[in-house]
């Protein structure tokens, strides 16, 4: 592993390390063991086949370290060809009003229960919109579940708006949660309310010319768009 030395975390006993491929295994139990420990295990979809290692060999995936234990992690997936996918989503569902040709995944977002409740989340989320746009990956995206009142505050409080939406039925229906390095995406005062899972009433929101920007108990609060 090498220590990220260029960030600086509020809990000083942290540290945070670039994950190899040699600690993947360290990695795949951590997510496991996490993930069967939530309430809700839909929360956090999990890596398919072969998408962990392809993504720490992407070199962006990041663990955050309490001694020698594993507490925390969060990667920059830069897969061209998902990035493409999730472009094609976003630009579907806001029918052009954001189309980048690549909007690249924030995933593995998972901290653990001793840790949460303390900004580290959003500290994470903040290190990875740095690297992205040092990169020139000049759109990011988190793919969240609808229901995940939690990890859409905190994408919303680090200036990410809600894009794009995915159903795949049962228990998973997604939020595209996008974020411009750039600048940012520039949005008037919100006006309407949908319901977290109504799908048609997002979908006919978007394509308007409005993203989700703020969430309460109801719903998802949605605001003009002003600018790209």
């Amino acid at each position: 592993m090498q220590i990220i030395s260029n960030w600086v975390l509020t809990n000083p006993d942290l540290t945070m390390y670039y994950i190899n491929i040699e600690d993947k295994p360290i990695v795949q139990r951590f997510l496991d063991d996490q993930r069967n420990a939530l309430d809700r295990i839909e929360f956090f979809y999990p890596y398919m086949g072969d998408e962990l290692q392809e993504v720490i060999l992407g070199g962006n995936f990041v663990g955050v370290f309490d001694k020698d234990e594993l507490i925390a992690t969060i990667a920059l997936d830069k897969d061209k060809q998902y990035a493409s996918q999730i472009a094609s989503i976003v630009s579907r569902c806001t029918r052009g009003a954001i189309s980048p040709q690549y909007i690249y995944e924030m995933s593995g977002v998972m901290v653990h229960p001793r840790y949460r409740g303390q900004g580290l989340a959003k500290e994470l989320v903040a290190y990875i919109q740095s690297i992205a746009k040092q990169q020139d990956c000049h759109y990011i995206c988190a793919v969240v579940q609808l229901d995940n009142v939690a990890s859409i505050k905190t994408m919303l409080s680090r200036g990410f708006c809600l894009a794009g939406v995915y159903a795949m039925g049962g228990e998973y229906d997604f939020g595209y949660f996008v974020y411009c390095t750039d600048s940012p995406i520039v949005t008037d005062a919100p006006t309407t309310c949908v319901a977290g899972r109504d799908m048609q009433g997002h979908l006919s929101m978007l394509s308007q010319g409005y993203v989700g920007t703020q969430i309460r108990s109801s719903g998802i609060d949605y605001s003009p768009i002003l600018s790209k």
